[in-house]
């Protein structure tokens, strides 16, 4: 199975999940990380994050602290990703 690649946007002030996209090519996600890494520089509290897993189900597994009860997909900004 090949890797998805999933960039994540948190807000550790608030303990939750901005954004979370999807990306089948690791050279868009890697932009996409760069841009929004750059553009949420000076605020301390965002976290920025790029991983690789099979699935979101095996994301939210390894990496659960990311994502609460809360955090629905419909409720997430959707990036330009894929």
């Amino acid at each position: 199975m090949a890797l998805i690649y999933f960039l994540l946007v948190y807000d550790a002030r608030n303990g939750t999940l901005r954004a979370c996209e999807e990306y089948l090519h690791a050279d868009r996600a890697m932009a996409d990380f760069a841009r929004l890494e750059a553009d949420n520089q000076a605020d301390e509290d965002v976290q920025v994050v790029l991983l690789s897993s099979e699935s979101l189900d095996t994301l939210k597994a390894t990496h659960g602290h990311y994502f609460t009860d809360s955090d629905s997909e419909s409720s997430l900004m959707v990036l330009s990703g894929a």
